[in-house]
């Protein structure tokens, strides 16, 4: 049997820190094959936002009870209904906690759209609180290789340094990125950068994060503290752009560890 890597031991703590994170974990106990599990932080100008994690699982392994779960766990009767509605065309299922929001993500099948119609969004994603019942919905459309530049440049000029500092340390022409444009309510317009393969650690994009850290005015203390967690994370993506409301934003996602469902009991 699949045991728990050490990397991902480390970061199970944390997650089963808050009510949510003990639900979401007792909710994907009986998937029935390997989890994947990624943390995250996010800087903006509030701060930098900590206790964000991503749980992913092949469609087929998601545990039987899953949409109940979800619902018990406040997700609205509207995105339980479309997302039922687009369950037949996943691939993968991943579960997210960002703080006090919880988040479903389905990613479609090669050639099967999540909408129904040819061609993308390659993922659909449902956000919501709880504890008030807010909702938004963000599609996210890979960007073809030959719009990659025309999109990198479309970020928000603020954070046009720290994007080509990063660019350069990962070695990347945007031809080989792939890239998602994520587009959703209240001004939300990113660009999430798919970094797996370039072999890279978090802590080798530092300098570019304190560039993105000084527009956004997050305190360097809190960089470099969420630093001395990932550094030797391997990096997954980073997503950029602007956020609900119009507010600049960066993410990193790092350290994707297998999980076996047991070791969330």
């Amino acid at each position: 049997m699949l045991r728990s890597t050490d990397g991902a031991a480390r970061h199970l703590a944390p997650l089963r820190a808050s009510v949510a994170g003990t639900a979401l974990a007792t909710l994907l106990r009986t998937a029935t094959e390997p989890l994947r599990l990624e943390r995250s932080f996010r800087l903006t100008a509030s701060g930098l936002a900590h206790d964000r994690f991503l749980l992913s699982m092949p469609a087929g392994a998601a545990p039987p009870g899953l949409m109940a779960g979800l619902a018990a766990l406040g997700l609205p009767a509207s995105a339980q209904a479309a997302a039922m509605a687009a369950w037949p065309r996943a691939a993968f299922v991943h579960l997210g906690m960002d703080g006090d929001v919880l988040k479903l993500y389905l990613e479609r099948a090669p050639g099967l759209a999540m909408d129904g119609g040819a061609g993308p969004p390659l993922y659909r994603a449902w956000k919501w609180q709880p504890a008030t019942g807010a909702l938004a919905e963000d599609r996210y459309q890979q960007v073809p290789p030959e719009q990659v530049s025309t999109r990198l440049a479309a970020v928000p000029a603020p954070l046009q340094p720290a994007l080509r500092a990063m660019l350069a340390v990962l070695g990347a022409k945007p031809g080989w990125l792939f890239a998602l444009d994520v587009l959703g309510q209240d001004q939300r317009r990113s660009l999430d950068l798919r970094c797996y393969d370039f072999g890279r650690c978090v802590g080798d994009i530092a300098t570019p994060l304190t560039l993105a850290a000084a527009v956004l005015g997050t305190p360097p203390a809190a960089l470099n503290a969420a630093l001395g967690v990932h550094r030797h994370d391997a990096l997954g993506h980073v997503a950029l752009g602007l956020g609900r409301g119009g507010t600049l934003f960066l993410s990193v996602y790092a350290g994707a560890e297998p999980v076996d469902p047991a070791a969330l009991a």
